[in-house]
């Protein structure tokens, strides 16, 4: 039995303190699971800030299967509660999608896929939606755009009025002078012929 309790410490001297302190291992476990217990703690308490810097260094710590899946998801729902719309969706959808890709077995990833899925679509919706709202203001813009036109064109056509009938009075004076003038010349024409009736009147009682 001391020879076989001699053995694993044997053992654990020459590759045990190399595991205990690799990637994952049971000092990372240690470590991450105090990080993350730590965190909860701090949720709990209301301090989101804090547990929010908990979390982030267990995710950007060594990984660790059970926790730092725990720690990603946990993340997300922070990034998502904390930040305004648009960044904490788009903190939130990177924090779940890495959960999956780096933990596709943890049983978190299930609830993460389909929150992932819901903000995702929410961006969609919201994407729609300014676009909506862009194309909303630009016809709109036109729209403003087509009744100062339209003002502008009537305005034209008032004055166009105006004018044609400014034209038309200005015609009637003219055709009215034109008689007058027509008759003048009319009159000019029988004096004319008068004086030249008397002209030859007189020539013929001066050859008598």
């Amino acid at each position: 039995m001391q020879k076989y309790i001699a053995v694993i410490i044997l053992v654990l001297g020459t590759n045990g303190c190399a595991w205990l302190g690799s990637a994952g291992g049971i000092m990372d476990r240690s470590s991450q699971e105090g990080k993350l217990s730590k965190a909860v703690s701090l949720l709990k308490r209301g301090n989101s800030a804090a547990a929010v810097a908990e979390l982030e260094s267990v995710c950007a710590g060594p990984p660790v299967p059970g926790v730092s899946d725990e720690a990603l998801f946990r993340l997300g729902l922070l990034h998502l509660g904390m930040d305004n719309n648009t960044s904490g969706r788009a903190h939130a959808i990177r924090d779940l999608k890495r959960l999956a890709k780096e933990y596709p077995s943890s049983p978190w990833v299930p609830m993460a896929a389909n929150l992932s899925k819901t903000l995702e679509a929410v961006d969609d919706s919201h994407r729609q939606r300014r676009t909506f709202d862009e194309r909303e203001d630009s016809l709109t813009q036109e729209n403003r755009e087509l009744k100062r036109t339209s003002h502008s064109l009537a305005q034209k056509n008032s004055e166009l009025k105006e004018s044609n009938l400014s034209l038309t009075e200005e015609s009637v004076k003219l055709r009215e002078l034109v008689l007058s003038l027509t008759k003048e010349n009319s009159g000019l024409r029988q004096s004319m012929e008068k004086l030249k009736t008397l002209d030859l009147e007189l020539e013929r009682k001066i050859k008598h």
